[in-house]
């Protein structure tokens, strides 16, 4: 407990900036709609093949524009945590053409046949810690969920998933509260206009304290956004 509150005093006190970024991106696959309406508080640690969605820069779903979004996720293999699903449900799987189902032990291996559909899900872990810090955005813009979330490996990019992740709106059950993210490069004007793959300050701490203890660090490798010098306000 006490990391945890650790973990929201410091992303409080993290600055709020981040670079306008992306435009538009081609989706080769999209997965079913998944909910992610009942938790778990535990979570669950695995080492396992999983979509790392944590910077990852989303559109609606044209299916359900106002309530899902699809985002475009790393393929990693390691330690994750995931709220909903337990280890084995993490694993990938092929859907085959007589419908049924093959678990995958080397996504490699499949998608160099280029094969039937691999799917497998979105956890959280630190795998883009070390190259991109925590951006935090004010509550009322719209931003995407995906942890434990259902995706399909990229057909043409083995390294990519395609994830789809439900959306946390100004209307919704998180709207007041902020949001953290791996992406827009700290820059706070990108928070409103995209969507971004994030989480809220509480389910982040969470995630990280886990993390945190299960890799048997001393402090999360987690860097947080450097606050934007005023110097009219060092002037007065």
């Amino acid at each position: 407990m006490i990391a945890i509150v650790k973990f929201i005093g410091l992303i409080r006190n993290s600055a709020k900036i981040c670079l306008p970024l992306f435009a538009v991106f081609i989706l080769l696959g999209v997965t079913n709609i998944s909910s992610a309406d009942d938790t778990h508080s535990a979570g669950k640690i695995c080492d396992s093949y999983y979509a790392l969605c944590t910077s990852a820069p989303c559109v609606p779903d044209p299916r359900a524009p106002l309530t899902y979004g699809i985002c475009t996720c790393e393929v990693r293999e390691g330690l994750n945590f995931g709220l909903q699903t337990t280890c084995d449900q993490r694993k990938p799987f092929q859907s085959m053409t007589d419908g049924s189902t093959s678990k995958v032990d080397d996504i490699a291996e499949i998608t160099t046949a280029a094969a039937e559909p691999v799917s497998l899900r979105s956890t959280y872990s630190f795998g883009q810690a070390a190259d991109k810090s925590v951006m935090q955005c004010a509550p009322g813009s719209a931003w995407t969920d995906c942890l434990d979330a259902r995706c399909t490996l990229d057909p043409t990019d083995p390294l990519k998933a395609i994830c789809t992740c439900k959306i946390g709106t100004k209307d919704g059950a998180h709207a007041d509260q902020d949001f953290v993210t791996f992406g827009g490069d700290c820059n706070t004007l990108s928070c409103v206009p995209s969507l971004w793959s994030a989480a809220t300050v509480p389910s982040f701490a969470i995630g990280t304290a886990a993390m945190t203890d299960a890799l048997g660090l001393q402090e999360a490798p987690v860097s947080y956004c450097v606050p934007e010098h005023n110097d009219d306000a060092d002037a007065e």
